[in-house]
């Protein structure tokens, strides 16, 4: 089962910082995240799960990428 992410995703500039900062719009992850046609990839992603209601829902494709760019990046 795949629910769809919500269209109204905070920007990462939008985002404050508990301690009170805010993400630079030069950050990498921020750069990297305005490159990525996330529509897209969430169409492809969301074709791999049954329309079901059986079983926990996918995470999304912002988790699933973000996750595997992280994982990516740290290895290098």
């Amino acid at each position: 089962m795949h629910q769809k992410d919500d269209t109204q995703q905070l920007k990462f500039e939008d985002f404050y910082l508990p301690f009170g900062g805010r993400l630079r719009s030069d950050n990498r992850w921020v750069t990297l995240a305005k490159q990525i046609p996330w529509q897209q990839i969430e169409q492809k992603y969301s074709e791999n799960f049954s329309n079901n209601k059986a079983g926990c829902p996918a995470k999304s494709a912002h988790i699933a990428l973000g996750s595997l760019a992280k994982k990516t990046a740290s290895q290098q």
